[in-house]
């Protein structure tokens, strides 16, 4: 309890330090920025520095902020001393001035280039030789994309040797739009800092000459040049030695690149290096790159007997493996089977699998027989992992593909046959993504074990399933591929017309719809899709509103052709636009806010139609042992009616006329279009039932 007191004792402030650590109420930010800046504590002027972008929605005071913040980091600089805190503070100043600057647009640029571009330039030159020379030179670089900032005077420092880091930090801005002698000094101040070996510079001499490739390109044309890097590989210093690898690596492979060989008697090293990797996956890329250049294997062999010990980095393996490839073939194959072993154990050990992503990635890398090994581990593993496997398993197929022979054959169909029972455990968990992720993987296993057939008559099993997403798929999957399952698809869908389940009834309206976008005019017919009319006074407001977009589709599938048709899908259009529910009516005024912007009468619109209807008539063919061909009806041909080879559908399908199919009689709005259809077994009384007791959804 003393405790507890004494914790809330030290919490309790006086009234002198919660007002110390208040700010007035201000109407923007940029006034309580500059309160703030000139009295907050510590963490409140980080606030501002953080929330800098902020400013910009007051433009007309930003250059007084601009301002201000160089008056407060110039008293900084006047102090001798400057606290930690302080440090930190002066640093994120200077950043938060060049974001502000960034952020700003054009006016307040030229207003802050017009007033304040000497004071910026002075106090750039002020700070630039201190410890805050990096955020200085990041507020230089940025202002010379703005204005026109003056870098001459700084240009001269590459003369003197007490600012060496500076000097650097000014050729890594500037080495491209040097003249010649300006590069010439930098050239010769680049390899003095070398020599230093001072620390400060080391760590950023890599990623100056690497920067410029111009630069780098004359260094190493120097014989020596190669030695004096290996200076820094065997400092002391940790960042030192790896930005040293950096630079020694890259001078290798661009000396490689322009066909020098001074570089060669330098393998040792190449060797040393694999000793100073210390697990930083660029140095590792880069090793692997440069060993692949030559064929000694004992240097191979050390970098073999790095790997090995270390836990394995799919994700990287992908980077560097395309070099281990290049390798001797006898260090190839110890990596191979390294890395079987390495992903059995990651199968066997792991919680998380999203390494087989980055695996997939590696297999166009390796070769046959190691893909094989790796596959053969995955499916193996398949019946245990099948949930953690599922969603990277079709990518895994897919790349598996070149594989061609018998025992990877009867691996995808072991595959095939355990997930189309597992897609009915999924189903019954409602593990939706995976029942998707499932079928997406059996149709591509089908595809490639031509067995589509099997494959269409377990779709007919999962149009049962109880989410809605999965029935579409299912549905535009047997659309794809209803040329050739014609006989056995459209008998499914048309019992749909009287289901007593709405969503059934929307599935077919659907089916509908994706015919008229993927099939002729003649396929909608002669398929007896005009029965799906009947559904336009459905109870459900849901299966209404469908309705309506699929009257927009009927429409632009027969354009000016069958012009009964047209003028009665016109006269069903009409009670919708005042129907009871304002969704519909909604619905039905932007479809009729469509209809009118279309140029039906219009020759080139025209053309274009029935060069579309043509095109997908030339592409519809049916399994030839019907001997079925879609074709425009004709004098002696005035049925377009499907027929099918089910006894069942063709013995309730009469023989009509093109009128009778069409509209048997003169409609008027309250009338349904009755038409000749495949009835389901159900009674039409049990169908007049169901409508009379069926309840708005």
């Amino acid at each position: 309890m003393d405790s507890i007191n004494e914790r809330c004792t030290n919490s309790i402030k006086s009234n002198e330090e919660i007002e110390k650590l208040c700010t007035p109420e201000y109407n923007n930010f940029i006034d309580k920025a500059i309160y703030l800046l000139n009295n907050g504590q510590a963490f409140q002027k980080l606030f501002v520095c953080q929330n800098i972008n902020k400013a910009t929605e007051f433009d007309f005071y930003v250059p007084e902020l601009v301002a201000f913040i160089m008056v407060i980091l110039c008293s900084h600089h006047s102090q001798n001393k400057v606290k930690s805190e302080e440090s930190q503070v002066v640093k994120e100043l200077i950043k938060a001035l060049s974001n502000l600057i960034i952020s700003l647009n054009e006016n307040v640029l030229n207003k802050i280039k017009e007033q304040q571009l000497k004071q910026l330039q002075e106090f750039c030159s002020i700070y630039f030789n201190s410890p805050f020379c990096d955020q200085i030179c990041e507020l230089m670089a940025t202002l010379s994309k703005f204005m026109e900032f003056d870098f001459e005077p700084y240009l001269l420092i590459l003369n003197e040797d007490s600012v060496r880091y500076e000097g650097l930090k000014m050729i890594e801005m500037r080495y491209s739009l040097m003249n010649n002698n300006q590069q010439a000094l930098s050239l010769k101040h680049v390899k003095q800092c070398i020599g230093r070996k001072n620390e400060r510079m080391c760590r950023i001499i890599d990623q100056v000459i690497l920067k410029h490739d111009k630069l780098l390109m004359i260094l190493i044309r120097d014989q020596d040049w190669l030695k004096s890097t290996i200076s820094l590989i065997t400092d002391f210093d940790k960042q030192v030695r790896l930005n040293g690898c950096k630079l020694f690596l890259n001078s290798w492979l661009k000396m490689e690149e322009q066909g020098y060989e001074t570089h060669l008697k330098f393998q040792d090293t190449l060797q040393d290096i694999i000793q100073f990797i210390e697990d930083d996956p660029k140095i590792i890329v880069l090793i692997a790159q440069c060993l692949a250049t030559i064929k000694t294997e004992f240097v191979q062999q050390t970098f073999m007997d790095y790997i090995r010990p270390q836990p394995i980095q799919i994700e990287l393996v992908k980077e560097y493996y395309q070099y281990v490839f290049l390798f001797d073939s006898k260090i190839r194959q110890q990596y191979d089977d390294f890395l079987v072993n390495q992903v059995s154990n990651l199968i066997d050990t792991s919680k998380e699998f999203s390494f087989l992503k980055h695996l997939s990635e590696l297999y166009t890398q390796l070769n046959e027989q190691t893909h094989q090994q790796l596959l053969g581990l995955i499916f193996g593993n398949l019946e245990l992992n099948q949930i953690f496997f599922i969603p990277y398993l079709l990518d895994i197929i897919n790349k598996g593909i070149r594989i061609k022979n018998r025992q990877f054959t009867v691996q995808l169909q072991k595959t095939f046959d355990f997930l189309k029972k597992s897609i009915l455990h999924y189903e019954q968990k409602g593990l939706w993504f995976e029942v998707e992720e499932t079928l997406n993987i059996l149709e591509c296993l089908a595809s490639h074990l031509n067995i589509k057939t099997e494959f269409n008559s377990l779709c007919f099993s999962y149009l049962s399933m109880g989410s809605q997403h999965i029935r579409k798929k299912v549905s535009v999957y047997l659309i794809d591929s209803i040329a050739e399952n014609y006989e056995k698809v459209i008998p499914h869908y048309l019992p749909y017309l009287t289901h007593t389940n709405y969503a059934y009834r929307i599935l077919l309206i659907d089916f509908c719809i994706q015919i008229c976008r993927k099939r002729s005019r003649n396929f909608f017919k002669q398929c007896n899709l005009i029965q799906v009319l009947q559904l336009q006074n459905d109870p459900v407001y849901i299966v209404r509103m469908k309705f309506v977009q699929l009257i927009y589709e009927m429409r632009l599938l027969f354009w000016n052709e069958e012009k009964e048709l047209v003028i009665k899908l016109q006269q069903i259009f009409q009670p919708f636009l005042s129907d009871k529910k304002a969704i519909v009516q909604q619905t039905a005024k932007e479809i009729n806010q469509k209809l009118l912007q279309i140029h039906f009468h219009h020759p080139e619109t025209i053309i274009k139609q029935e060069h579309a209807n043509n095109l997908k008539e030339s592409m519809e063919t049916f399994h030839p042992k019907h001997q079925i061909r879609l074709k425009t009806p004709t004098k002696n041909n005035t049925t377009a009616r499907l027929q099918t080879p089910t006894s069942k559908v063709s013995s309730q399908t009469p023989t009509l006329k093109k009128q009778q199919i069409l509209f048997p009689k003169p409609q008027t709005k309250s009338t349904c279009v009755q038409l000749p259809k495949v009835p389901p077994k159900s009674s039409i009384s049990k169908n007049q039932q169901f409508q009379k007791h069926s309840k708005d959804y």
